[in-house]
């Protein structure tokens, strides 16, 4: 499910919205709400994609209610919209990918794993 956020009203109107979902943390310019994009939503918990329109770095922030307000966690990803709607509809990871990755981690190079991919 991914929405822009403008149509879903996760955070209110612009005049609302907390400053830091506003401003990019990497060129500290100011974000839009088409720049903003719903993600996921469980309960009272949103997981939103913000790609900043000037340096085009994105940030995926897990924004929800706290006892004292509203809490917000992000971080600098360089993941797409597009990566984002393909992690969330490819599903779990089955035991044997788990297993294999486990063992390229801990037994040869992940470059050479990607490589021979």
């Amino acid at each position: 499910m991914i929405e822009d956020i403008s149509n879903v009203g996760v955070l209110g109107s612009s005049a609302q919205q907390p400053k830091i979902l506003r401003t990019c943390g990497v060129c500290a310019k100011e974000y839009h709400d088409k720049d903003i994009t719903l993600i996921d939503r469980q309960d009272e918990v949103s997981l939103l994609h913000i790609q900043c329109p000037h340096c085009k770095h994105s940030m995926l922030a897990w924004l929800g209610p706290t006892l004292v307000g509203m809490g917000l966690v992000g971080m600098i990803t360089d993941l797409s919209r597009q990566d984002m709607l393909r992690a969330r509809s490819r599903g779990s990871l089955s035991e044997d990918e788990l297993l294999e990755f486990y063992n390229v981690i801990h037994n040869q190079s992940l470059a050479k794993f990607f490589i021979n991919k």
